[in-house]
């Protein structure tokens, strides 16, 4: 009787484990930003399933999602139309992606032959300005630029910006921070070059 109560008792322990392996471990599909309904993509980004996801797979999926046209990406972050705990997950949850898109990019210009490499920064800026373009064009007349992450086309404040760089130190390697490095000192230096911005002190 006693050796069953223990056969039982490991039966369920070896179950519990199974199940929370296999919950934690399993893979969702990311719904498809060009057509899925804008509330399922925001509550896909809000969810834990997203959080899990390796940092190379949450830079594709931003990127596929930052990719649709400007008034698609509106719908989609309409933050407004979500709970205040879900937005506060999704921004979360988005910021730590966009750290990855971003030491992707410096790993991608890291690893160009030196003369190919102003081309990937012209690019980079070019993306960068139109998408800010497109975005402050849906603004209301007489609006300004909406404040929110960059990726929306939008600004963060003195205080979102230090909460930025300080999770992005923390969540990269040393080697990743080198590139991160590199890649923005060659940025800033092609914005003063070729747009006329002051030099960044």
């Amino acid at each position: 009787m006693k050796k069953t109560a223990i056969g039982i008792a490991l039966a369920v322990i070896v179950a519990g484990v199974l199940t929370w392996h296999f919950a934690w471990n399993r893979t969702v599909t990311p719904p498809d930003a060009a057509s899925a309904p804008a509330k399922s993509v925001r509550d896909y980004l809000a969810s834990e399933d997203f959080a899990r996801l390796p940092g190379d797979a949450q830079a594709a999926c931003l990127e596929k999602l930052g990719a649709e046209p400007p008034e698609r990406m509106k719908e989609l972050m309409d933050f407004d139309k979500m709970p205040a705990a879900e937005k506060k997950q999704l921004t979360n949850n988005v910021r730590r992606g966009f750290i990855r898109v971003i030491v992707k990019r410096a790993n991608e210009y890291e690893a160009l032959p030196a003369e190919k490499r102003d081309a990937y920064l012209d690019a980079q800026m070019q993306e960068m300005m139109s998408r800010m373009q497109q975005m402050r064009a849906l603004q209301p007349a007489g609006g300004s630029t909406s404040a929110g992450p960059p990726w929306m086309g939008g600004r963060m404040n003195a205080d979102q910006m230090q909460q930025f760089f300080e999770e992005m130190l923390s969540a990269t390697t040393p080697a990743e921070r080198a590139n991160l490095e590199e890649f923005r000192g060659a940025m800033m230096q092609r914005m003063v070059t070729t747009l006329g911005f002051p030099p960044m002190r």
